[in-house]
């Protein structure tokens, strides 16, 4: 019995070598690349012809969406006009944020500065504010304000903001400075009051969409990004509060979303992050349309609401859907799609299961082989898997090599009696 043992903890002691040495470096070479699990190819084709339908109904539509988890790539998509700026109205309201927990990080400012409202102060539109006026002047904190300019779109606080933050060059220069074009992110007016043509507030899906990346990355790095990680997590926190459900937040489950509206006469959009666990994304989707080409503004608004719960709809639906990206030159497999949405109950979602076969006779390369397309069938990750074959190739190698080393040792001590 004595020789078993010896076999044993040969092989164990090989392959604990062997795996010492191969697998750490199997990690090392997917290291920097991600590889995606899911295929978008037919969200583009879905929110094409969305935008497309939009089209024909008198809205224009640019929409832009960006992987967070990996799953999908790390990749983005783009539709209609995705490049082309947009009246920004309270969208805008994002860059602001940012450009003042940048203050907060850097020792400006804190969260509990207080900052004044005057009843001067007070402008129409959105916001709580202005709903009591015989309370001012008010001291309100930093925090404060920008929670009402984000969950309310507060327009006093707005402005209150822009003036605290020193005026509409600082933020353009932050905003430019951590990688947004001017063309698609620009700060030119305060909110409701008059202004010309030239003195608008611009932004586009694509500009959007990088800076709710860059929001997200640093939430998600302990050494921060734009802005440090307590900053980004507490602006997606004030997102997940917003309270105008009339586009995103109609079609999309709350406790998934965290987003920022914006609306104005002839725009309608939304923007933030659909956070289904392990496959969180970032969506930006601007509208705009001709009140003359409608019966009535109502009617004109309400259309327009209703695409960029369409875009919404089709995004959340294929995040709850499988779409395996196809290997070896077979198509991927699109199950039939569970969608759960806002008042529904959550259907039975698919199983999927698959076992390789063989015969006893395999060798350890067929095994390894047999495995792999296990794994690969019941979507282990494509980083893991050449792991797992390797150190079953080492582990089957290192037996039989402990095999051939147990003969040589068992022979000399039977024949000394032992």
């Amino acid at each position: 019995m004595k020789h078993k043992s010896v076999m044993t903890f040969t092989a164990m002691t090989m392959a604990v070598a062997l795996m010492t040495a191969v697998v750490p470096s199997a990690f090392a070479e997917g290291q920097g690349s991600v590889k995606a699990s899911q295929s978008t190819a037919a969200l583009q084709t879905r929110i094409d012809e969305v935008i497309a339908s939009a089209q024909a109904k008198g809205i224009t539509v640019g929409a832009t969406f960006q992987d967070l988890s990996g799953v999908y790539g790390g990749g983005s998509l783009s539709a209609g006009a995705h490049g082309q700026a947009f009246k920004a109205a309270s969208t805008i309201k994002l860059g602001i944020t940012s450009y003042l927990m940048h203050g907060v990080d850097q020792g400006k400012w804190s969260l509990d500065t207080p900052i004044t409202v005057e009843s001067s102060d007070v402008v129409g539109g959105a916001g709580t504010i202005q709903s009591d006026v015989a309370a001012l002047p008010k001291d309100f904190t930093l925090s404060e304000l920008m929670r009402l300019m984000i969950t309310v779109s507060d327009n006093t606080a707005t402005n209150r903001l822009i003036d605290f933050a020193g005026g509409f060059d600082k933020i353009n220069a932050y905003t430019q400075s951590v990688g947004l074009a001017d063309s698609g992110f620009h700060l030119g007016r305060k909110m409701i009051l008059p202004h010309t043509a030239e003195e608008e507030n611009w932004i586009s899906s694509d500009e959007d969409a990088k800076l709710l990346t860059l929001i997200y990355r640093a939430s998600t790095d302990s050494s921060g990004g734009i802005i440090s990680q307590e900053s980004a997590k507490q602006v997606i926190a004030w997102m997940r509060q917003q309270t105008v459900n009339t586009k995103f937040g109609a079609v999309i489950p709350r406790e998934v979303l965290a987003n920022k509206t914006g609306e104005n006469t002839d725009v309608s959009h939304d923007t933030g992050y659909v956070l289904v666990p392990g496959r969180e994304v970032a969506l930006s989707v601007m509208t705009s349309f001709d009140p003359s080409q409608f019966t009535d503004w109502t009617t004109a608004f309400n259309t327009a609401n209703e695409q960029v719960q369409a875009v919404a709809k089709v995004v959340y639906q294929y995040l709850l859907e499988d779409h395996p990206v196809a290997t070896s030159g077979e198509p991927a497999n699109t199950p039939t799609p569970t969608v759960t949405m806002p008042g529904e109950t959550a259907g039975a979602a698919s199983d999927h299961a698959s076992t390789a076969s063989g015969g006893v006779e395999q060798s350890q390369s067929t095994k390894a082989a047999s495995t792999a397309k296990t794994l690969a069938d019941t979507g282990a990750s494509e980083d893991l898997i050449p792991v797992l074959v390797v150190i079953l190739a080492v582990t089957g190698a290192c037996c039989i090599l402990a095999k051939a080393v147990g003969r040589r040792i068992v022979e000399p001590h039977s024949e000394s009696g032992m």
